[in-house]
């Protein structure tokens, strides 16, 4: 993220503004700064690697709900036959690089956290 910081501690740089489907880095950025302005448990005077974690991770769920809404929908008007399974595996220390990973966006949220 950018180097320049306001009087929060969070970067001036990139702009604050929710971009929940964003493929390009610097609107990935965007909503990341986004979270870590808005989002509650954030203290508004430092912006450390943790609330990195949590602004990105904040910003990867925005994707994953925009996304498991449309299938919802699809499913929901096509009416399918369907078929469940209940799994018990969660890894949850690797859970945000999968999901980004399996979104298909880790490069351009590589590139919006440098």
């Amino acid at each position: 993220m950018a180097e320049t910081k306001n009087g929060r501690g969070i970067p001036a740089k990139v702009p604050a503004v929710a971009h929940p489907l964003a493929e390009d880095p610097t609107e990935i950025a965007s909503n990341i700064n986004y979270h870590a302005q808005f989002t509650p448990h954030f203290s508004p005077f430092k912006f450390q690697p943790e609330q990195a974690y949590y602004a990105t991770a904040q910003s990867v769920r925005d994707r994953l709900i925009q996304q498991w809404n449309d299938t919802y929908r699809h499913f929901h008007k096509v009416d399918p036959k369907q078929t469940y399974c209940l799994s018990m595996e969660f890894l949850q220390g690797r859970a945000l690089t999968n999901a980004i990973g399996n979104l298909k966006i880790q490069d351009a949220y590589g590139e919006a956290l440098n």
